[in-house]
């Protein structure tokens, strides 16, 4: 290797090196930004209305009452996976039963199952998020992200 070749190795290793140092914080502040912008849309009066996973009534006979919510890809397979959702229809300030959902991934045939009393299914950026509240305290919303390994809590208490 002549002296010009090391000099271009040297200054590639410490671009490299530069950019993963960059990164890395970016990486570990993503949540906080994300919850950051998920407030700003919480506190505008439609809220999370334009980012509504809408649900279909699914007719299969081992399905009564759920929704189907078509269109959702969590795997990354290009193949839609199952989102079957029993709301809480009760209309009550404080519902008597849980909603749930349970996800079942095309790629895996994995599933994910969420359940709360109240929910809310929305999607921000191409992920999947869910809205959970406890009827007793809506002011006390936690954030989920569906992924392919489960549902994670990204923002509590937003």
């Amino acid at each position: 290797m002549n002296q010009k070749q090391w000099k271009y190795s040297k200054m590639l290793l410490a671009l490299l090196m530069l950019a993963a140092v960059r990164a890395s914080p970016s990486v570990a502040s993503e949540p906080a930004g994300l919850c950051v912008e998920l407030r700003k849309l919480l506190g505008k009066r439609e809220g999370f209305l334009p980012y509504a996973l809408e649900g279909v009534k699914d007719d299969r006979p081992a399905n009564p009452g759920k929704k189907l919510i078509p269109n959702v890809d969590i795997d990354g397979d290009d193949i839609s996976d199952e989102l079957l959702w029993l709301p809480q229809e009760s209309g009550s300030r404080i519902p008597s039963d849980p909603s749930n959902i349970v996800i079942k991934l095309s790629k895996s045939g994995r599933e994910i199952r969420f359940e709360a009393m109240r929910f809310f299914l929305f999607r921000y950026h191409s992920k999947i998020f869910i809205e959970a509240s406890r009827p007793e305290n809506v002011e006390e919303t936690n954030i989920y992200r569906v992924n392919p390994t489960g549902i994670e809590l990204v923002c509590k208490k937003l």
